[in-house]
């Protein structure tokens, strides 16, 4: 059941948090196997763990998607990403000599920009119809 979803020991501890939980919400089922289907939200169930594996936040379900299931949970401690992977430390490495820096780049001449033309008069109509 619960427990064995939740990963817990099923000692007195456990039965001590149990029975402080109301009849109606203990009777509820534990949620499905990870990667079926969840039967309240019809979404991939994972349970416990961050719920935006997906391309979109929410692709999945972490299977606390019902009152019932939040109080179980929060009754024993866990929350809704209690389960998810938490990314390594990144081991150190070995310290390499430090890299002589590179010269700057050298100034970037540009072509001095072209000469202004004069505008040639243009009356404002034509005197000349030949033209």
């Amino acid at each position: 059941g619960w427990a064995e979803r939740m990963g817990l020991p099923t000692n007195e501890a456990f039965f001590a948090k149990w029975d402080t939980i109301d009849t109606s919400t203990r009777s509820n089922d534990p949620p499905v196997a990870n990667g079926k289907r969840c039967a309240h939200c019809r979404r991939h169930v994972y349970f416990l763990q961050d719920n935006s594996k997906g391309a979109s936040s929410g692709e999945h379900c972490d299977g606390v998607c019902t009152k019932h299931a939040r109080k179980i949970v929060g009754v024993f401690g866990l929350t809704r990403t209690s389960f998810t992977e938490k990314p390594k430390a990144a081991e150190p490495k070995e310290s390499a000599p430090p890299k002589a820096p590179k010269a700057p780049a050298p100034p970037v001449r540009r072509a001095a920009p072209p000469a202004p033309v004069a505008k040639r008069f243009v009356p404002a109509h034509r005197r000349c119809m030949r033209r």
